[in-house]
């Protein structure tokens, strides 16, 4: 089984692409509660009042857990070991090496949640192989959505990107690589 692990100088890279994403799903989140925010209030005369407030405390929520984000991502991918083989996929991250804050944020997400930083399924659990220009995703039969649980997804900025996909590539059926 080889190990791979994110390359030091790609990882700003892939810090911002993750970040993103994860800021672009709250972002979401939190305009539709703003939005339904402004309905409630309108109906009653008081919008005008209340929404200034409501969009600088947005605001200053976004800000921070993007930073955060920031840091923690940074974090985790330097810590983060990918292990792929014909037999077997897992991703594991050395929370050990980490420090205490981060810790304390992937104890209470797993304890809480329930989600798994920790992976490893059997190829044969593989639902799907997904190879997109910035990422493989591989999702087993147990994925779940909310959690991230059954998924695991390799940047190309990992050391040996382009090796590993052409092993999935040659494993083709095993992987069940999507077209």
């Amino acid at each position: 089984m080889n190990s791979y692990q994110i390359k030091e100088e790609g990882i700003s890279s892939y810090v911002k692409r993750e970040v993103a994403k994860k800021m672009k799903m709250i972002a979401i989140i939190m305009t539709i509660l703003l939005i339904a925010a402004f309905l409630f209030f309108y109906s009653y005369g008081v919008h005008k009042i209340i929404m200034p407030p409501m969009l600088a405390i947005q605001a200053v929520v976004l800000i921070f857990v993007y930073l955060m984000s920031l840091v923690q991502m940074q974090s985790m991918g330097l810590k983060t070991t990918f292990r792929i083989s014909e037999k077997n996929v897992s991703v594991s991250l050395a929370k050990e090496k980490m420090s205490v804050v981060s810790q304390l944020i992937i104890n209470r997400n797993e304890a809480k949640y329930g989600e798994k930083y920790d992976q490893s399924f059997p190829v044969h659990q593989i639902e799907t192989t997904k190879i997109k220009a910035n990422e493989i995703v591989i999702e087993s039969y147990d994925y779940n959505f909310f959690t991230g649980n059954g998924k695991i997804t390799i940047p190309k900025e990992m050391e040996q990107f382009n090796a590993v996909k052409k092993f999935i590539l040659t494993h083709k059926a095993q992987f069940k690589v999507a077209s």
